[in-house]
């Protein structure tokens, strides 16, 4: 399926397949409640992660990632009053790993918040500065 969707790209070679990781399910509680919190906590757990993203892209022919983390530091949804913070450094050590490993043009864009109630958990201006795009 994803070759499928990245071999779009030769009916239009202006389009970007990005592959999204998230969304809303992503924080339901269950073996999933947290992985977002849990990998960005960390160097060491944040690099892991950019290692396998920058070799599933390439694989697989992608332009760039989404990172649609819906609920940072909602504790209610698995979240640490840290994640704003670290939510930041993720799409910052994203973009550095992408430059480092010889695939500057990759993107990097993220998932906004959905409502005003979690507007405040994200560090939007900082964000805006890393990401090329914000999908909702």
């Amino acid at each position: 399926l994803y070759t499928r969707l990245t071999n779009l790209k030769r009916h239009n070679p202006n389009v970007k397949v990005f592959i999204s990781i998230g969304g809303w399910a992503m924080n339901n509680p269950g073996p999933i409640f947290n992985p977002f919190s849990e990998m960005s906590a960390s160097a060491e757990n944040r690099q892991k992660f950019i290692q396998s993203l920058i070799g599933f892209i390439s694989n697989f022919g992608f332009d760039g990632v989404d990172i649609d983390w819906k609920y940072p530091v909602a504790s209610h949804r698995g979240g640490s009053p840290q994640d704003k913070k670290n939510y930041v450094q993720l799409l910052k050590d994203i973009k550095a790993g992408f430059i480092a490993s010889g695939h500057p043009n990759f993107g990097t864009t993220f998932g906004g918040p959905h409502t005003d109630l979690y507007l405040q958990n994200y560090d939007l201006p900082a964000m805006l500065e890393i990401a090329e795009c914000v999908s909702t």
